[in-house]
């Protein structure tokens, strides 16, 4: 009987993680760019900043991020600034540092290298596992 309350433990602490929100304390981004806007773009350029919540004061700056592409950690850790998108396979950008007592905002911006148009999303709380983007190039520049 004594061996069933560590598995116990266990097994509650396995299925909590399950609803976590994504690492380092959920502020985050995954980014799908479809062919189409490969094609038009080349690159896309994709800045993710941070606001706290409470006084909306961008502090992108004071944070470093992790990089990952396909679930593979591309960049482990890095300064504010933009990323180049030029994959088809999902990027996911996380803060991996220290977050604002009063948490935090993410504003996403894309800018499309080759014509210059530029989205700028705006501003979300945290979401559990991140938020989702999808960037695509019909007959103009988009985000859903």
């Amino acid at each position: 009987m004594k061996y069933v309350f560590p598995l116990l433990a266990l097994s509650v602490l396995t299925a909590c993680h399950r609803f976590a929100p994504a690492p380092f304390g959920g502020i985050g981004t995954e980014v799908l760019v479809s062919q189409s806007a490969l094609e038009k773009c080349t690159t896309v350029a994709w800045t993710m900043r941070v606001l706290d919540a409470k006084t909306n004061e961008d502090i992108s700056a004071s944070l470093k991020y992790r990089l990952l592409l396909d679930g593979k950690v591309k960049e482990a850790e890095r300064a504010f600034g933009p990323v180049a998108l030029d994959s088809v396979s999902p990027f996911f950008q996380l803060v991996s540092s220290q977050l604002p007592p009063n948490d935090g905002l993410t504003v996403n911006e894309f800018t499309c290298t080759k014509t210059g148009e530029t989205l700028k999303l705006p501003a979300q709380a945290r979401q559990l596992n991140g938020l989702k983007v999808n960037i695509s190039y019909d007959s103009t520049f988009q985000a859903k």
